[in-house]
């Protein structure tokens, strides 16, 4: 073999070589995750996060009535992201609906981890809890989750599934629609549309 392919072959190997070596290196591209997954992607202020679990993967977290709620409603601001992100609702809708229904303290999100005030009847629940509601005087059954993820999982289920129209809209129309279909029996409505729009404001300003 005379060395003009000598050096060819040698010159071939180099390359396989050098290409093999790169494939092993780690790659800088962002992975491509699914929602359904443990790891997934949410954009907060404007920032890609990978996190390594599950958004709504998070501590039971407990509030005293009257406490400040900026470290509740920061600590869960990556599941009302995604979730708002997942379904198309507003981020700060989702958080006006946690803080609104439980506060952070009441019984049901203490004792049942159940921060939505979700019926029993609705949809699949870990548990059954009663409570007072606006029910009147007679305790209502709620349901109860083991997780916090479950909890965020239930409200999905039961936005899409009884609550199907609630995509899209802004704040005043996603209260205003969820009290048309009997979300809740007050007049509370406007209440909430003033606190998602405040919470806008103060903590999803860039989302």
């Amino acid at each position: 073999m005379n060395d003009f392919f000598k050096q060819k072959i040698l010159g071939l190997f180099s390359l396989l070589f050098l290409l093999f070596s790169l494939s092993l290196l780690p790659s800088s591209r962002i992975p491509e995750l699914d929602f359904e997954d443990d790891y997934v992607y949410c954009t907060d202020l404007n920032e890609i996060v990978v996190t390594a679990k599950h958004p709504y993967n998070l501590e039971h977290m407990v509030i005293g009535k009257g406490e400040n709620r900026d470290s509740l409603i920061k600590y869960y601001s990556q599941a009302f992201i995604y979730m708002a992100k997942k379904n198309d609702y507003p981020p700060e809708a989702i958080a006006a609906l946690f803080v609104y229904e439980c506060g952070g303290y009441n019984s049901l999100w203490r004792l049942g981890m159940n921060p939505f005030s979700i019926k029993a009847a609705t949809l699949e629940k870990d548990g059954v809890m009663k409570a007072y509601d606006d029910c009147g005087d007679v305790p209502c059954n709620f349901a109860t989750y083991a997780s916090v993820r479950k909890a965020f999982e239930g409200l999905e289920r039961l936005l899409n599934r009884v609550y199907p129209d609630a995509k899209g809209l802004n704040n005043k129309e996603f209260f205003l629609y969820l009290k048309s279909i009997g979300y809740h029996s007050d007049n509370s409505q406007w209440d909430r549309i003033n606190t998602a729009n405040q919470y806008k404001q103060k903590y999803f300003t860039n989302v």
